[in-house]
């Protein structure tokens, strides 16, 4: 999935390298925008608090660099 290797449960620091290729899926197309945004809601809605962390910096990283596209439906998301 799109935010598993930015949001794994064992991570102690943000991946960013994940994080960046998450935006990057996102802003080349390669991954639509509604499901970006249902993969990242899937993973903050996670039983562990790490891993919901780390999702809200994938989606605040994906606000910030994609635009209005990811805005409209991270609305949703919490």
């Amino acid at each position: 999935l799109l935010s598993e290797a930015a949001t794994d449960q064992t991570l102690v620091e943000p991946n960013w390298e994940g994080i960046l290729e998450c935006v990057d899926m996102i802003r080349g197309s390669d991954v639509g925008v509604k499901q970006a945004v249902q993969s990242i809601q899937k993973r903050y809605h996670n039983e562990n608090p790490h891993v919901s962390h780390h999702a809200l910096l994938v989606l605040e990283a994906c606000v910030k660099n994609c635009g209005k596209k990811v805005d409209l439906f991270s609305d949703s998301l919490i």
